[in-house]
């Protein structure tokens, strides 16, 4: 088999076994990719696809199997590369980081520009997506690292390590009423009072702090929910209600309109982690980069 067959493997079951869309990804026409298919069953002696008539439809139990060994020799593939493009520019290259607006903003940027002393010819892309897209990048390639503290070590695929421990925080306008209260004397109960704007379920513990409220039987009238702290901050500022953002997400300077209240002893903590491809290969540069953001850990 060629490495051309291997990639036809691989993007059909990308889409879906429509042959028209693998022609058009790998920029072939369409009775190359039938041919090619028809060569490979032929070489191997071996059905690999459920056909309807002229339509695939999905692998076979064989196919199945060779289609995890075709990801493997890709990876290799893949690997190859980056050890050359190592060998020939050690401190050139990329990092592409799938990540969420809370990590890129608030959690990256001095990891970023420490790093950036060291590598200074080294690139970053930073694309911010939901958590679950956040590791399908990362499997299939399209993404280095993936940072983020929901849904990131649900694939065995993966290595996954710990960056750093975070927690809620309430913020208000300077005149409410519950900025009388501090971290050791508010409640919940309290909070339930007022209109809540937060996180959507998935993203910066969104889901945890509504079933909090539920497990002590509270009802909460949620104002606004949104996907990042900027957004919630805005709208707690033009008096929709009062917020619950990740504690760094508050900045002293720039929110200073709001009154911050730390919820660590109401709410649970939640780790941040990273996690990239275990047999992926990684140029020295990512490396590091990974040590820098998991430091604290060691």
């Amino acid at each position: 088999m060629t490495l051309f067959q291997i990639k036809i493997i691989i993007q059909l079951k990308k889409q879906h076994f429509n042959v028209t869309n693998t022609a058009e990804a790998l920029n072939v026409v369409q009775s190359a990719i039938s041919r090619q298919i028809k060569l490979i069953e032929e070489e191997l002696g071996l059905p690999l696809f459920i056909k309807k008539g002229k339509r695939y439809l999905d692998f076979t139990k064989e196919g199945y199997i060779i289609y995890d060994q075709a990801l493997k020799i890709e990876q290799a593939s893949n690997n190859i590369l980056k050890f050359s493009q190592e060998a020939l520019q050690e401190k050139k290259g990329r990092i592409r980081i799938a990540t969420t607006h809370t990590q890129a903003k608030y959690f990256l940027p001095k990891h970023l520009t420490r790093f950036r002393a060291l590598y200074p010819q080294v690139s970053f892309e930073i694309e911010q997506s939901t958590p679950s897209e956040l590791i399908k990048k990362v499997i299939e390639s399209k993404a280095d690292i993936a940072i983020s503290t929901e849904q990131i070590d649900h694939d065995d695929s993966l290595v996954t390590q710990f960056c750093y421990q975070w927690h809620h925080a309430l913020i208000l306008p300077k005149d409410h009423p519950l900025t009388k209260l501090d971290e050791n004397s508010i409640t919940l109960k309290e909070i339930s009072k007022y209109p809540l704007l937060s996180y959507v379920h998935g993203f910066t513990g969104g889901g945890i702090i509504q079933s909090e409220f539920k497990k002590n039987k509270l009802d909460i009238k949620i104002g606004l929910a949104a996907s990042d702290s900027d957004t919630i901050k805005t709208y707690v500022k033009l008096g929709f209600g009062i917020g619950i953002i990740a504690e760094m997400a508050y900045d002293s300077e720039l929110d200073q309109p709001l009154s911050v209240i730390s919820l660590k002893n109401l709410l649970p903590e939640f780790d941040t982690k990273i996690s990239y491809l275990k047999d992926a290969f990684q140029p020295k540069y990512l490396q590091r980069f990974i040590e820098l953001v998991t430091e604290q850990n060691h």
